[in-house]
Parts: C-alpha cells; sequence; structure tokens
C-alpha cells in the first residue's frame, strides 16, 4: 500500500494557463519536474516542521501518550517521523507524455498514516493528512511555475 496525490483540475488549468503561449513546453520535463520538487519540498517542510493536514491547518492527533515516550527513546519522538523513512520517500513523479506531476511515497504504511487505520470498529493509527496541499502552497508551486517560465522566454 502507497499513498498519492495529484493537484485536481482546477488547480492544473492555473499550470497550463502559464504554458498557454509556449508551444513545447506542456511537454517539458523541465517544467514538471519544478513543480514536482516545489511540491516536494512543500511535503517534506509539513513532514518535519508545519505537522498538520496542509487543507484545514488542523494540527495532526497527537501520538498515543505511551507510545510517545516508547518512540523518544529511539528517536526525536515526533509525529511521522520515527526514522526518517517516510519523509525521505516522499516524492514527485513526472507524468510525461500526459503531462502532470504526482507526489506520493512508496512505503507501505504512507496510506495508513494519511487515512488512518481501523481494525475491529477500533482505530489503530488515526488518520495525519501529510499528503496534500493548501491553497497557499498551490500559489507558492503556481509562482515557481510561472518564473521558470518567465526565465525560458527570455533564454528565447
Amino acid at each position: 500500500m502507497s499513498a498519492t496525490t495529484e493537484i485536481n483540475q482546477q488547480d492544473l488549468s492555473r499550470f497550463r494557463a502559464v504554458l498557454k503561449n509556449l508551444k513545447g513546453l506542456e511537454h517539458d520535463d523541465a517544467f514538471f519536474d519544478v513543480i514536482g520538487a516545489s511540491g516536494a519540498s512543500l511535503i517534506h517542510h509539513n513532514l518535519t516542521t508545519t505537522k498538520q493536514e496542509p487543507q484545514t491547518a488542523t494540527p495532526w492527533v497527537a501520538l498515543n501518550e505511551d507510545y510517545a515516550k516508547k518512540k523518544a527513546e529511539n528517536s526525536s519522538g515526533g509525529i511521522l517521523d520515527y526514522t526518517g523513512a517516510m519523509i525521505d520517500s516522499a516524492n514527485s513523479w513526472n507524468l510525461l507524455p500526459q503531462g502532470g506531476v504526482e507526489w506520493g511515497s512508496n512505503m507501505v504504511y504512507a496510506a495508513r498514516q494519511h487515512y488512518g487505520f481501523e481494525k475491529g470498529g477500533k482505530t489503530i493509527t488515526p488518520a495525519r493528512p501529510w499528503l496534500a496541499f493548501s491553497d497557499e502552497n498551490i500559489d507558492e508551486m503556481h509562482q515557481e511555475a510561472t518564473e521558470y517560465v518567465e526565465k525560458m522566454v527570455s533564454a528565447s
């Protein structure tokens, strides 16, 4: 099991608007790499610093007190950063030739952490949405995409 997120059609249309008058750029690896790297950076920031659901700014559910004590013996004790493996695995993938970017993690427990996990009606792992973007995040990625296009235009 893994977890992924994509920018919705409305947000994607904002990025495509940047490309409107630049033939060929809609299939430019570097353009989508810029957007992908920007989003991955925002996800890493959320996992390491913000620690909240990006779209609502709701802090993640705190760790169970007993587990937090046990975890603190072997790590920073923070939420979703026991070994740093999930933070390191959060990445972006360029979806060419169709154009677009996808973000996710190949860690088997990534979806469980994002969506939560219940067994027998009991919550085993509470949902801690980490793989999403706020409106401000989308604005930041849009700005980086715009700056990339402006550099391409001035270089031509």
